[in-house]
């Protein structure tokens, strides 16, 4: 994952994060909010945010970890589990009523 900001009239700022395959929205937004936490103080105004996930495989064409969850290495197995079947929840709704029809809560005013 990729994120880039580019500021009004200054120099920008991007960081890197690589991790483990995921489909798992929480854990993306766990990564990209801990590149979000490492960003400057801007000294100028935010023009653009860019989000860029690399390196994409197909579900059926990916290889777990031998050590962990997909992605979540730092959850214990049940753990890992519980997310799954949540994300699969998740994407079922969102499949069956729009993808506005649920939403994590971090991003709401």
């Amino acid at each position: 994952m990729s994120v880039a900001l580019g500021y009004l009239g200054g120099p920008g700022w991007e960081r890197v994060a690589k991790f483990s395959a995921s489909d798992s929205t929480l854990h993306l937004m766990r990564v990209m909010s801990k590149i979000w936490k490492d960003r400057p103080e801007p000294l100028r105004p935010l023009l653009q945010v860019g989000v860029t996930l690399g390196h994409l495989v197909r579900r059926d064409g990916h290889t777990p970890d031998l050590f962990g969850g997909v992605g979540m290495m730092d959850m214990p197995g049940e753990d890992v589990r519980k997310q799954e079947r949540l994300d699969q929840a998740l994407d079922e709704l969102r499949k069956r009523y729009g993808r506005d029809c649920v939403y994590l809560g971090s991003v709401h005013e």
